[in-house]
Parts: structure tokens; sequence; C-alpha cells
């Protein structure tokens, strides 16, 4: 569903639940209240004689992953604003809603507390022919795959399909059905003769992180380790071993600030060597995690032993930590936000 049918949708059956008056009175409003902040829209609610404005801000997909997002989100998000989403299940309702989040979706689910107005439902169930997932020929695992190569590196959108192909190591056939489907969506325009341009890109990069780590993170996973000794990884030279930092590690490499608990590391297949020289045991339950790298060129610069901060971006953001989260953040505003702009 695009954004507009997910507010009208939810909206609507917000007060049909409730028997309570409410209606979209704004639509994409900017410098709300001169507080410096754009909303999706403007949701006014009638309690009584009393009127209470919500501003909105419409999510596609909310799912675990998102969670460390939405939180984020909202710490900087007026504090009347409200999370408008396709559908939210129980458990994230009660994650929503300790972090004092507000929310409606098109199920019915709503969680609304302005005192003394309060509404709290969850377990409402979508009907069966409602699509949730309105970008799902995007956020598959090659789809991710090229998404990902754009965002580390914007300019390659104008290079011919087989040097994109190259980049984002995937097949060509690929590439062509993904720019289509991205143009559709709204995430690509073509200028013509100025070439393609990717717009709505934090838009973008926010649905990129919501879905990797359920589309392809599972999928890249070769092992997990367990070691007794205590931040071995410091003294390691990843790239000797053909690998990159990811996660935890790659954080405090950024930052000094996230003291690691979980060992993220982006490799190839072949990392016996690396295994025996670091004495990992294999253990279904350890905390080193030994991912296949999907971008080799990730970080070129030999002094550089991370993978992008995109992805040690995502890779905390999934963890839905308050401490992760907030790591995230200072990542997000040092190394990310400059590159993918602010439209």
């Amino acid at each position: 569903m695009r954004d507009k049918e997910i507010l009208k949708n939810a909206v609507t059956v917000f007060e049909k639940n409730t028997d309570i008056a409410a209606n979209i009175t704004k639509r994409q409003t900017n410098n709300i209240k001169n507080l410096n902040y754009r909303a999706d829209a403007i949701i006014e609610i009638t309690w009584g004689d009393q009127k209470y404005e919500l501003i909105a801000e419409v999510k596609n997909v909310i799912n675990r992953p998102a969670v460390g997002l939405i939180i984020d989100l909202f710490k900087r998000a007026p504090q009347n604003t409200v999370l408008v989403a396709p559908y939210i299940n129980p458990n994230i309702a009660e994650d929503l809603k300790r972090n004092h989040i507000q929310f409606m979706d098109t199920a019915g689910n709503a969680f609304i507390n302005k005192p003394p107005f309060y509404v709290y439902l969850k377990g409402q169930k979508l009907p069966a022919d409602i699509e949730m997932d309105a970008v799902k020929n995007i956020f598959n695992s090659a789809g991710l795959r090229i998404v990902y190569a754009l965002l580390c590196n914007p300019a390659i959108i104008n290079k011919n399909y087989r040097d994109i192909a190259k980049e984002a190591e995937v097949a060509l056939g690929t590439v062509h059905n993904l720019l289509q489907q991205i143009n559709k969506t709204g995430y690509l325009v073509d200028t013509g003769q100025q070439g393609r341009r990717l717009i709505r890109v934090k838009d973008l990069l926010s649905q990129w992180v919501t879905e990797y780590p359920n589309q392809l993170r599972p999928n890249l996973l070769l092992g997990r380790y367990q070691t007794d000794r205590v931040e071995w990884w410091k003294d390691v030279r990843i790239r000797e071993y053909g690998g990159l930092w990811g996660g935890e590690v790659a954080a405090y490499k950024l930052t000094q600030y996230l003291k690691p608990f979980k060992v993220t590391i982006y490799m190839s297949e072949n990392h016996n060597e690396f295994l025996l020289a670091n004495k990992l045991r294999r253990d279904k339950n350890g905390n080193i995690e030994i991912l296949e790298i999907f971008r080799t060129d990730d970080n070129n610069q030999a002094n550089i032993d991370t993978v992008h901060p995109i992805l040690i971006y995502a890779d905390l953001m999934a963890l839905a930590d308050n401490r992760a989260v907030e790591t995230a953040r200072m990542i997000y505003d040092k190394e990310i936000a400059g590159l993918i702009g602010q439209d």
C-alpha cells in the first residue's frame, strides 16, 4: 500500500473500532510549529468537546528489525507524533507502547495516550486479501544487494547495467528489473540527458535497513563460533584473512562508544585459516558470527577494516537495543547523513 492509502485506511478503521472521530486535516506538512520537522500528515481526533492534533509518521513495513529505527526516529520527533503502518503485531505493539510510541494501523490496532484520552487496542488482524508489503519486488535478496550498492555509491546509478551488476555482484538481468521496480515505487527519476537520480533516499535507506535482517542477512550466515579469550578481536588484522568487521566491533572502531558483546565478521566462505589462527570453535549459540561478504569493495582503502557505515548501521539497528540504537545514530550523523543527502 502507498502512504496515502495506509493513512486513509488506518484513520477509517480507528474511527470504526473506537467510535471516536478522526480526520486527516493536512498532508505532507513541513516545519511543524517551527520544530523543523516534516510530517506525512496531521490527524485531528475529537473526544467530547476536546480536539487533539497528532503528527502522522507513515511507514510501509513494521517488523522486528524496524523497531530500533522507530525508537530512534521518535526520540527526535515531536511529542504528539503517531506511527501509522499497515500492520503492527501484538509483540511489536507492546514494544512500542513500552517506549511511549503512539501508533495506529490498518487492522485497527492503536495506542494513543493524550491524558485524559487513552486508547490501546492490539491483536486485531488484517483481512487476508490485503497486501502489506508494497515494495517486496525491490527488497528480495538480489534487490537488497543492488540497493545497497546504490546507497553506498549513488553515482553508479548512471553507469550501464553491466557495471552496476558488477559493483553489486549480481546477475546482469537482475539490474534491469530492479531499476524498473525502483522507478515504479518512486525512488528513482530519469531526467533524460541529465541521467537517472535516486530520490527519497532517506526512506529508501530506512526500507533497506528494515528488510536486510530478514531477507538477506540470514542467507549470508556462514557459522557461529565461540572463544574463551576476551577482546581477542583487538589484535586481529582482519584484512589479512580477506575479511571486514561489522556490527558492534565496527561500531566500536568508528566511535569508541559501544563496548562489543557480539562479534560480527564479513568474509569469504573460505575462512578455515582464520578460525585456526584465532582458535575459534563452532558453537550455534556463540557470540561470534561470520557472514559472507557480499560487496567485496565495501571498503577498498587499506587502512580501513570495517564494512561500509550503512551496513554497520543496519547491524546495530537490528539489535533493537537502546545503546546499539544510540551508537547507530552517532554513525548515521557522522558517516551517512552527508552521503544520502536530505531529500
